[in-house]
């Protein structure tokens, strides 16, 4: 992940070497939230998103933008049970703290259908491709969220537009 990501920079004219060595970039595969390197911590993810967010204001940034692949980022035991939870209290977080921003990457061909609706759920905006940005109609928020908004053949329609994928 960390190499197509220094790809992709790249490719977009980001000089990544120069901008690690100034300390402006950093790309790690860290995954300290895992308990025993497996199992997913949410509330360990979200101290360290805190306090990385802290580091990069106390170095004297505006921000922090960061990005995680989501089915890599819950650890090997890939459990989604806490992920809809998780995205909810990453889009707090970051209504919250607006110095930070970020993408939350869902690759259709390596996640369950479960996990992408949970990802439409929880996000208002929908980033499919480089070229496309998606208000999306269907994000939920904790307060407001029943069983039933999962069962809406709108938001099945909608997750199936995107990904291209029968669910």
């Amino acid at each position: 992940m960390v190499v197509g990501m220094r790809l992709a920079l790249g490719a977009a004219g980001v000089s990544v070497m120069s901008e690690k060595a100034a300390g402006r970039l950093v790309m790690t595969s860290e995954r300290n939230y895992l308990i025993r390197g497996r199992r997913f911590e949410l509330e360990r993810m979200m101290q360290g998103l805190a306090s990385a967010l802290q580091d990069a204001l106390d170095s004297g940034f505006e921000g922090l933008w960061a990005s995680g692949n989501i089915g890599w980022e819950l650890g090997p035991e890939r459990n989604f049970s806490q992920l809809l939870e998780y995205e909810w209290k990453l889009e707090d977080f970051i209504r919250d703290n607006p110095r930070m921003g970020g993408i939350c990457q869902y690759h259709r061909d390596t996640l369950p259908s479960e996990a992408l609706i949970d990802g439409v759920l929880s996000h208002s905006t929908v980033f499919v491709d480089h070229a496309r940005l998606l208000v999306n109609p269907h994000a939920v928020e904790r307060k407001s969220y029943r069983k039933e908004s999962r069962e809406n053949p709108a938001l099945e329609e909608f997750v199936q537009g995107i990904c291209g994928l029968t669910i």
